[in-house]
């Protein structure tokens, strides 16, 4: 009877990674060709909120500057900087760029970033972070044309993928970043969003003053983009950007325990997640997990032969190629396609590693 049981159960673990895949590929599929005439176009401010980003934003700012878009503004919101990019911007000379300075030194962004939306005069907001680069000049016209097809109180999610370099670490980073835009994007799709990415991001002024901007989460550093995306979804239609000329790129973490104290930042608003939105980021974690842990149990167990055991894992590794593929590729990680074997095993252990390192840090190690 416990022999069944186990071999019932290892069936139903698999089988729910099994559909979370099939739901990704729905939810990615492949980006459909849009085009959009300039009348049609709105205009669009760029908010950009920086930190000691040095030439960073400095190149950042310029290559916006040459974006190929009607009409547009940068507004570039210096946030307590102690370095030389509130200089090296001031050099832009460009009628296009207004320069701001923050209000209050606050923890997080949110503070800059309001500052930078009330003076915004136009009606949409892109957003983006300084230590990013769009994939193409095409990127506000990519992410405006989203709007001319959901409305005005739209809200559009783009993606950031991270630059591929090398080693391990940025393999796992990329990959990483891959898993929670399949996720975002196809919850997107099912309509029921629950976070986007700050650094390539756009929604109306008009929707930013329905929520009461960031107010009902002031007081918590991280979540403009993850609780704001919850509230909004609420009031407008969510569309998805997935060209990728519209891609904002950025530079991986360099180090393992860099990575980890990102990424524990990021989670860090999990918890003022609805109820809804929590079961549907627990089940993945706890399926994954949970499928070599028995894995692994049951053959000491003796509940599994080897032979047995090999068999799953390579149907979960087979399935998960064939099911992945198409959507990673679209977000430019096909190179990761057949490293997926031992990245899913390194993301079983991230999923119970990074709680207990968050609870480390917490406590001051």
């Amino acid at each position: 009877m416990v022999f069944e049981t186990a071999h019932i159960f290892i069936a139903v673990l698999l089988a729910v990674n099994v559909l979370y895949w099939i739901w990704f590929r729905r939810g990615v599929p492949a980006p459909e060709i849009k085009s959009s005439t300039p009348a049609l176009l709105p205009p669009i401010s760029v908010v950009v909120c920086y930190k000691n980003a040095g030439e960073a934003v400095a190149r950042l700012i310029a290559q916006i500057l040459k974006q190929d878009y009607p009409i547009f503004e940068v507004i570039a919101v210096d946030d307590f900087s102690t370095d030389e990019g509130p200089r090296l911007l001031s050099a832009l000379k460009d009628s296009k760029l207004h320069l701001l300075h923050a209000k209050k030194d606050r923890p997080g962004k949110k503070q800059a970033l309001s500052d930078g939306i009330r003076a915004a005069n136009y009606p949409y907001l892109l957003l983006t972070d300084a230590d990013c680069m769009p994939a193409s000049d095409q990127w506000i016209h990519l992410m405006a044309s989203e709007i001319s097809q959901k409305g005005e109180d739209s809200l559009v999610l783009g993606y950031g993928p991270m630059n591929k370099t090398h080693g391990w670490l940025n393999d796992f980073a990329r990959y990483e970043t891959v898993t929670s835009a399949m996720t975002y994007f196809s919850a997107a799709a099912s309509g029921i969003s629950y976070m986007g990415v700050g650094r390539n991001l756009l929604y109306s002024r008009q929707l930013f003053d329905k929520t009461v901007g960031f107010a009902s989460h002031i007081n918590v550093t991280s979540g403009d983009d993850d609780l704001f995306v919850q509230e909004a979804a609420v009031l407008s239609r969510v569309g998805i950007c997935l060209d990728t000329r519209s891609f904002v790129f950025s530079d991986a973490k360099q180090t393992l325990r860099e990575f980890l104290d990102q990424k524990t930042r990021h989670i860090s608003t999990s918890v003022r997640y609805s109820l809804k939105h929590k079961l549907m980021l627990s089940v993945l974690p706890l399926c994954h997990v949970g499928f070599y842990l028995v894995l692994v149990f049951g053959l000491i167990a003796g509940w599994y032969s080897v032979g047995f055991a090999l068999c799953m894992v390579a149907a979960r590794w087979l399935m998960m190629v064939s099911l992945l593929g198409r959507p990673m590729s679209v977000l430019s990680a096909r190179d990761l396609v057949f490293h997926l074997p031992w990245l899913d095993v390194l993301y079983a252990f991230y999923y119970t590693g990074l709680p207990m390192y968050g609870l480390f840090r917490k406590s001051g190690w």
